[in-house]
């Protein structure tokens, strides 16, 4: 109370008043009260407590031991009975990038101890140089597009499992997102580093978005398109590009647009329907090529040149003659439609 010698009451609120007359307070302060200010409170944290012994929604019993739960982890099914005839290929597909990565830092060389020897003397076209381990990852890229092409054949025909998406998706990545991104930069990065590591980082982000796009978008596989080029497209493309040796100044930007098509909307034509005759010739062009490397090394230069010129007007007009005859099916059927109406 103001006037008051003994001490505040607790919970009073006071503050002095200057220029004030003296009201027995402390040093002669004249003291007012403040309202009381009202913090709501919230509410308990309550945190739910596990028994110490419980069964779980699969009959296994288990003893809380702090915040963990112990018990017995059940069996998982062996690799057998999980994987599927699709994914043998779909893991050879990722060996074989592994290989070709191992191949382009000489870690492994394929025609010498302990892995083949007479490597080179079979195949005239694996004489040993500079350049033998771009052939190398070129024809390994091509093995494991083969197989990628092989397991969704198996898959469809045969049936998949439940790991098949996920394994194909890291196999691709490895062989044609990994292996073409370190043969530009191993290829193109002695001479011109930064703007090889610019063109191979761009390859490596943009097949990964690609990768991820197609994986986050469970339409894309219904369709009878891909949405922006397919990475063993690009793959290929880029290791028929070093193999014909064309100037950095010329093959990086050629590089810097595949990688940003494969991250584009560009539709081109899966491998089924009337688009399979087109595949298999594919598939034709890619063996013939690597049997004419491998066995006729005085044509290499020639047939290198053809197949990249190939395959780079492929990736640029596929899409083009693709929608044009697209929209004359669609102007087709609606004319049929509107024929039938009355």
């Amino acid at each position: 109370m103001p006037g008051s010698d003994g001490p505040a009451k607790r919970g009073d609120a006071k503050t002095p008043t200057e220029n004030a007359p003296s009201s027995g307070g402390i040093g002669g302060e004249r003291w007012t009260r403040l309202p009381q200010l009202k913090v709501p409170r919230l509410p308990p944290l309550r945190v739910p407590r596990l028994p110490d012994m419980r069964t779980t929604s699969a009959g296994i019993r288990v003893r809380r031991i702090g915040h963990a739960v112990r018990g017995r982890i059940p069996r998982l099914p062996r690799i057998g009975s999980v994987l599927s005839a699709a994914d043998l290929f779909t893991l050879t597909n990722g060996l074989a990038g592994f290989l070709a990565i191992a191949v382009l830092t000489k870690a492994v060389v394929l025609y010498e101890p302990p892995f083949f020897p007479g490597l080179a003397s079979v195949f005239p076209g694996l004489a040993p140089s500079e350049d033998d381990r771009f052939l190398l990852a070129a024809i390994l890229i091509t093995l494991g597009g083969i197989c990628d092409a092989l397991d969704g054949i198996v898959a469809r025909k045969f049936g998949g499992s439940n790991l098949g998406g996920d394994l194909d998706t890291l196999s691709d990545t490895i062989t044609f997102v990994a292996t073409p991104a370190f043969m530009v930069f191993t290829y193109y990065g002695e001479e011109h580093t930064y703007q090889a590591l610019l063109a191979a980082g761009l390859v490596l982000i943009m097949g990964m978005l690609r990768l991820a796009r197609f994986n986050a978008n469970p339409v894309e596989g219904q369709t009878v398109t891909f949405q922006g080029l397919p990475t063993p497209w690009s793959a290929v493309t880029i290791a028929l590009l070093i193999l014909a040796r064309i100037p950095w100044n010329f093959a990086l930007p050629i590089v810097v647009i595949l990688a940003f098509l494969n991250m584009s909307n560009v539709s081109y034509p899966k491998s089924r329907g009337r688009n399979v005759i087109f595949a298999l010739l594919m598939a034709a062009a890619a063996v013939t090529t690597v049997v004419v490397i491998l066995f006729f090394p005085e044509n290499q230069p020639r047939v290198l040149r053809g197949s990249f010129t190939f395959v780079i007007l492929a990736v640029a007009l596929l899409p083009l003659f693709y929608s044009r005859g697209r929209r004359e099916r669609r102007a087709a059927r609606a004319g049929s439609a509107a024929r039938r109406e009355p």
